[in-house]
């Protein structure tokens, strides 16, 4: 059956597959969750799809069951599907992408997360591009993502939208006193995030004051294991914390306390705490490779090169050992802090972007 068009599906209920429990406090989720939320509240119909979780790498009888309840959606219902699990459910996208609206939300390509052996790399860039081929439209939460697939997975500009995450305002972050800054770095405990490359970072600056917390859930266990021996090892067990994840509430307390947020990543999709740290006031240090640099005003952040351990630590010192600098980015982001779309605003251009036409949504690329 060929694909409805879009007056045959207005007003038609959308269904939102996510790669488990919409619950679960990544970015990725979060940005899932706020979406599906407000599109209710626009007055949009949600079915939302809870597939089973470990994607992208799910076991056999997992695939079989998302494969299996994507299956039962009927005939023409619009359908967006986590790039989580779209992209490695390659056959499942072509038959759904034949026989309803389909659209594929990407964060980042899944070929890109760090840590993976190099015939994982291959294995994941062939099966999202195949899965790619199937969807009408492809929804990326930045335009450096948008670029990337176009560029290396041939994804069409007339298919691509770009919806940045937006942000929940926040009152500004206290800090400190200055005498011990506070460090504060938000993400899931995995290679791509880059914490272990914090830790070593920061070891030569050991006769500095300074404190740090690594706040986020041990999603690759062996590697949060590491990052802790090597903070150890290197003397440094003391000033580092690892509360692990947290829920909103104390989430909120930490960046108040925080007098400087790093984001080491060796790559970032969007960059959904960076942004989070901005709505504070917070001054940020982050990797040149978190894609929200490119949505900001110049120097609104400082930035340093992904994956490399000297421009950092550098960074690092020049920020802990001037106050001035510190203060100087923290007005930057205030300033950058009033630029921040708001969730309202992203479920606004995630709906318009559904609905836009080729031709429509190939100017929201060039112009978004």
């Amino acid at each position: 059956m060929s694909r409805s068009g879009p007056a045959e599906t207005e007003g038609m209920p959308l269904a939102f597959a996510v790669p488990g429990r919409l619950g679960t406090l990544t970015g990725g989720f979060l940005y899932d969750r706020w979406i599906v939320e407000g599109l209710r509240r626009r007055g949009r119909a949600v079915e939302l799809v809870e597939l089973p979780d470990g994607f992208p790498f799910p076991s056999e009888p997992r695939r079989a069951e998302a494969e299996a309840r994507l299956a039962t959606l009927p005939d023409g219902r619009p359908l967006v599907v986590d790039g989580l699990a779209a992209g490695v459910l390659p056959e499942a996208m072509a038959a759904l992408g034949g026989r309803l609206p389909l659209t594929l939300l990407v964060h980042h390509p899944l070929a890109a997360e760090s840590g993976l052996a190099p015939e994982q790399v291959r294995a994941l860039r062939d099966s999202e591009r195949s899965a790619l081929t199937a969807a009408q439209r492809v929804v990326t939460t930045s335009g450096a993502t948008a670029e990337t697939l176009g560029r290396d997975y041939a994804v069409p500009a007339e298919r691509l939208r770009v919806v940045p995450p937006g942000t929940t305002p926040a009152p500004l972050a206290l800090g400190g006193d200055g005498r011990c800054p506070h460090l504060l770095c938000v993400g899931s405990l995995i290679p791509r995030k880059g914490q272990d490359l914090l830790i070593e970072a920061l070891a030569p600056l050991a006769g500095l004051p300074w404190r740090l917390t690594l706040a986020g859930a041990a999603r690759d266990p062996g590697f949060a294991a590491g990052v802790e021996a090597r903070a150890t090892a290197l003397g440094l067990a003391g000033r580092v914390a690892f509360p692990g994840e947290l829920e909103p509430g104390a989430l909120a307390g930490l960046y108040a306390s925080a007098d400087l947020y790093l984001q080491p990543s060796r790559l970032e999709g969007y960059g959904m705490a960076i942004a989070e740290a901005l709505a504070r006031g917070l001054p940020v240090l982050c990797s040149a490779r978190a894609a929200i640099v490119g949505e900001l005003p110049p120097d609104s952040v400082a930035t340093v090169p992904a994956g490399e351990r000297e421009p950092l630590t550098a960074r690092l010192a020049d920020l802990l050992e001037s106050r001035s600098q510190r203060r100087s980015l923290a007005a930057a982001a205030r300033r950058a802090r009033d630029l921040l779309p708001d969730w309202p605003a992203a479920a606004e251009r995630f709906e318009s972007a559904l609905a836009a036409p080729p031709e429509v949504a190939a100017r929201l690329l060039r112009h978004g």
